[in-house]
């Protein structure tokens, strides 16, 4: 369809550009505004239709109208895949220092500390 509306586009063009160009008396200006009415109408019609087929195409496809998407919809991702440990020790809270310390074993079997504020 797309590629239709192209090659009417680009022939509009070349009659656009050509005609006037051989234009050598009144009758054949005349003529040539006249193919150029009827070209034209030709060239809204093609448009109409395609306008219209690109609205078909967009509702067929169900694509939400950015109106009504909602904030709540949305869920973050992370852009890294991340690996979930598991920590055997629930996290001791030290109040004197302003910490909470948990330890896990990371896949090397190292131990690794985690702090978080208080």
């Amino acid at each position: 369809m797309s590629l239709r509306v192209i090659v009417a586009v680009a022939a509009l063009a070349g009659v656009l550009i050509a005609v006037p160009a051989q234009a050598d008396t009144k009758d054949d200006l005349d003529a040539a505004r006249e193919e150029l009415a009827s070209k034209q109408a030709e060239l809204d019609a093609l448009t109409l239709q395609w306008q219209q087929t690109e609205t078909a195409y967009a509702q067929a496809q169900g694509t939400p109208d950015i109106r009504e998407l909602k904030l709540r919809d949305w869920e973050p991702r992370p852009m890294i895949a991340r690996q979930v440990t598991k920590i055997d020790k629930p996290a001791v809270d030290q109040p004197q220092h302003g910490v909470r310390v948990a330890f896990f074993f990371d896949v090397e079997g190292h131990s690794v500390e985690v702090v978080e504020l208080i």
